[in-house]
């Protein structure tokens, strides 16, 4: 079975432009020729020899890892604990209405990138994605760099989520500041033990994902298992509760007054809450070549991973609205399940779960740390960032990348320091992450569409782990019209969410991704155009055997 030497072509073709297994170009439909190794993580190597690279991370993630580290970082139970007061202050009850109908438009979104993971399992998901799928060189790059940007900005959040749900458990992370602090990183003493919290618990994480990736995989699969028997419990214990029943859904509490549309323009901006934790599903995906069998279990741990996120935030929100004392209790617009969770079942429960959703936040940093290396690794390997060696390189004594481990830690711990300076454009920079992550979302399912019209995708592989079948096209559609949807009810300069004291705070949602886009741009022009993506030396595939003698084992 012939195979592409490292130089034959050092980017990709787009997959218009691959001829069928027959021939060299067969670099994603060569699978039916023999295989020269029989165990699983060799045959996953051999596949990804036909990529054009060699094997050099550690495969140690199995199929509950990979489900963990997609379920990790969507964290559901603290999205739910942070942003229902957001979603029920604008939307009042039937506000939980956005999470089935936004759960719908990411589910399309998801078939399509679980697609392309069953297609192209390679590490940096997005990034090789949009590689594979474009013929274009800019593209993939600006792709990953947004990629980049988007992963390194989400580690950033833990200093102020652990200043808000830990410090009211006890005084004991409380190191700064008296009792006004309490729950709050926007204060000035407030901000300084957030920046300490989280310059402690990314201390930790980066140390995690320097180590191995099996300790990647076992702290979120605890902090997994710890955030579903909470969850459960929450939703029982709020059952049992209940003091009306699921009609309540249907009250809108007058929210749609203030709107010239009505409801309708009070559920845009409710839907947010749903819109702001339903992303990074794939991050399985991204760690491909540290886990077995990726073109099965990548594919099925993002699915899972998001189905079950949709189905276990519905019925937690449902059963909260069901079991509140008081709909009309100033405290769900401004603390939300955390304040029903202690008012239904007790401060000590309310405790309990406030500890949990600081597990689940360390668990899912762990897991966001762990992809955003990966990426940067995935990119370095290409020639496509500065100093590719140093960021490509692996430790020999882990098998991980640690200079961008000690990379995305810096940058988060920078932007950590931010807050403490001006929380506002903080705020503003996290909270279009969203934005980004769409944004990088569209550079891959709108490429495929084109490939999927021009009939050159999905590719002829039998060893495709996943496949859309004849509904690819309408589910294609379908994701790219709901994802340019999402950023555009996110993107909307709504006062109401972003405020209207600095026109570029109210208009984040297209400063920052603008400002990125504009350096990444200069980037690209002034220096990586001139270069030729294709692997390093030390991380391309090894030229085939020139005989025809197939090695037995």
């Amino acid at each position: 079975m012939q195979r592409r030497t490292p130089d034959a072509d050092a980017h990709p073709p787009a997959l218009s432009d691959r001829s069928p297994p027959t021939t060299d170009r067969a670099f994603l439909n060569d699978t039916k020729g023999p295989r020269t190794m029989s165990h699983p993580q060799n045959r996953d190597a051999d596949d990804l020899q036909a990529f054009g690279y060699r094997q050099r991370l550690s495969r140690r993630l199995g199929a509950f890892s990979a489900f963990a580290i997609s379920y990790g970082c969507v964290a559901i139970f603290a999205g739910a604990s942070g942003l229902f007061y957001f979603g029920y202050g604008f939307g009042g009850p039937a506000f939980a209405w956005s999470y089935p109908i936004v759960g719908v438009l990411t589910i399309l979104v998801g078939l399509c990138l679980a697609e392309a993971a069953g297609h192209i399992p390679l590490t940096g998901s997005l990034y090789q994605w949009s590689r594979h799928l474009s013929s274009s060189k800019f593209l993939p790059w600006m792709a990953g760099w947004l990629f980049i940007a988007t992963q390194m900005i989400v580690p950033s959040v833990i200093g102020p989520t652990l200043q808000v749900v830990l410090t009211p458990v006890s005084d004991f992370f409380q190191f700064v500041g008296d009792g006004s602090a309490v729950g709050t990183a926007t204060t000035k003493d407030g901000a300084i033990n957030a920046v300490i919290l989280g310059c402690a618990a990314l201390a930790i994480i980066t140390f995690i994902n320097i180590v191995g990736v099996k300790w990647t995989g076992r702290a979120t699969e605890i902090a997994v298992i710890i955030e579903l028997v909470a969850t459960v419990v929450v939703i029982v214990g709020l059952a049992t509760h209940a003091r009306r029943g699921p009609d309540v859904v249907f009250q809108t509490n007058g929210t749609g007054a203030g709107h010239g549309t009505g409801y309708f323009g009070a559920m845009l901006v409710a839907s947010l809450s749903a819109a702001y934790v339903f992303y990074a599903f794939e991050s399985a995906a991204t760690l491909a070549e540290e886990t077995t069998n990726p073109r099965r279990f990548g594919p099925r741990a993002m699915m899972r991973a998001l189905l079950l996120s949709i189905l276990v935030i519905s019925l937690l929100v449902l059963v909260a609205l069901m079991a509140t004392k008081n709909l009309a209790a100033e405290e769900l617009s401004t603390s939300g399940l955390p304040y029903i969770v202690k008012s239904t079942l007790g401060s000590t429960f309310g405790d309990i779960l406030l500890v949990c959703v600081a597990i689940a936040v360390i668990g899912a940093i762990v897991a966001a740390q762990a992809t955003a290396v990966r990426v940067v690794f995935s990119m370095a390997r290409d020639h496509q960032l500065p100093l590719s060696r140093q960021l490509s390189s692996i430790s020999t004594r882990w098998n991980t990348p640690v200079i961008p481990t000690l990379l995305v830690a810096v940058v988060a711990t920078s932007l950590l320091l931010l807050n403490y300076g001006n929380s506002r454009i903080f705020s503003t920079i996290t909270g279009v992450v969203i934005v980004l992550y769409y944004i990088c979302y569209l550079l891959v399912i709108g490429p495929m569409l084109i490939a999927r019209l021009r009939g050159t995708w999905p590719p002829k592989d039998d060893q495709a782990g996943f496949s859309l079948g004849r509904w690819g096209l309408p589910v294609n559609i379908g994701a790219v019209l709901g994802a340019l949807l999402i950023v555009i009810n996110i993107a909307w300069p709504r006062a109401a969410v972003y405020g209207d004291d600095h026109w570029y705070l109210q208009w984040g949602a297209f400063t920052v991704p603008g400002v990125l886009f504009l350096v990444g741009l200069a980037y690209y022009l002034l220096v990586q155009r001139r270069r030729d993506p294709g692997p390093r030396a030390e991380h391309a595939a090894q030229p085939a055997p020139t005989n025809d003698v197939q090695t037995s084992t």
